[in-house]
């Protein structure tokens, strides 16, 4: 990982901090995960012989075509689902992009990369499905080119943008981020499984936010890339579809850049509110150090109730003073109290891990 993951002291302040996650990181620990594509097709094509397709259902009468084909197949080391309805007169393609290039679990696609890729792509396709994208053309003899404009001819279904982190204070994060509640949802999502931890804003069709635990993974791979996370991996994913899609300007393929991605990245994870404080090092007795004497005994046993899911026994006027002081030290209750440091660091989406600030 680059932006000088090894150097998490900055001499910034908490709000400069946060207004840098804007500029363009220069590592490669974040891009594109999955990507659904829509891409209108010609059938009349003599010499595509070759068929593919397997039937799924639908309905073919005199009078409409509602039948549902599909295939999979094998790109690189990503498995590539093409669907397709004559009704609808294209072919829908999903695909994990960073697969097609190298099997590791942790790599994510650059952004700029996925028009070339998606191009090698349909020139492997092409020759084993009975259609033809409009974007393309083909000769007599099998020979394939693509039009001038052809990305803009490609519509996004689906991107999955992503961000990998490295978390020292992983039991923290997962206390913080189980209370933290997004702009748009009412309730926090968290599901643990025998796999692993996930924090999740969902919509029913829009696409979903989602921060989980992908260290178990890297148990199933090989060695070095192990070696290569010294720390947790967890990973930050947006999934826009719809009315996201037009948000961001990820409408069609000739709008996925690097920049467009990265803004994606940064708009969901602002809305998320998922750029948390977490505890730095040092110990609870320097947290509470600048409170009056009175204020210590009663905020620590308040952070000791909340941590065993007892604060209802505090006093209703004091639960509220003590919360707002909470709040203004940055800090979630309800962790154990050996959980909570000098609270200084920053959950950094530029830097992908906390981040000491200047306080």
């Amino acid at each position: 990982m680059g932006n000088n993951l090894l150097l998490t002291t900055t001499d910034l302040p908490l709000e400069e901090l946060k207004a840098k996650q804007s500029d363009l990181p220069q590592d490669s620990d974040w891009g594109i995960d999955t990507v659904a594509l829509s891409i209108p097709v010609q059938t009349d094509v003599p010499e595509l012989a070759h068929n593919s397709w397997y039937a799924s259902g639908g309905e073919l009468t005199e009078a409409v075509d509602k039948s549902k084909w599909y295939s999979n197949f094998k790109v690189g080391w990503a498995n590539v689902y093409v669907s397709y309805k004559p009704l609808y007169g294209s072919i829908y393609v999903q695909f994990c992009a960073p697969k097609v290039l190298a099997p590791s679990s942790t790599a994510l696609l650059p952004p700029n990369a996925l028009g070339p890729l998606v191009e090698k792509s349909l020139v492997e396709l092409v020759s084993q499905i009975p259609v033809l994208p409009t974007c393309m053309t083909i000769d007599d003899e099998g020979s394939v080119e693509f039009i001038t404009d052809w990305k803009s001819h490609v519509k996004i279904s689906r991107i999955d943008c992503a961000r990998n982190f490295q978390i020292t204070n992983q039991e923290y994060l997962q206390h913080a981020l189980a209370k933290t509640v997004s702009k748009s949802q009412k309730v926090a999502h968290v599901y643990w499984s025998k796999t692993g931890w996930t924090r999740s804003n969902m919509t029913k069709n829009e696409g979903m936010d989602r921060m989980y635990d992908k260290s178990k993974e890297l148990l199933n791979h090989e060695l070095d890339e192990q070696f290569k996370w010294e720390k947790g991996i967890y990973r930050f994913e947006a999934e826009l579809k719809k009315s996201r899609l037009t948000k961001t300007g990820l409408t069609t393929l000739d709008r996925v850049t690097d920049e467009a991605v990265w803004n994606a990245l940064n708009w969901r994870w602002e809305q998320s509110n998922w750029g948390i404080v977490m505890p730095g090092t040092g110990s609870i007795g320097e947290l509470i150090g600048g409170l009056k004497d009175d204020q210590r005994l009663k905020f620590v046993g308040y952070l000791a109730l909340a941590a065993q899911g007892l604060s209802e026994l505090v006093d209703a006027k004091e639960a509220r003073r003590m919360s707002r002081l909470a709040e203004l030290l940055k800090l979630t209750p309800g962790a154990d109290i050996g959980e909570y440091g000098v609270m200084n660091h920053l959950l950094s989406l530029w830097h992908g891990q906390e981040v000491e600030f200047r306080t």
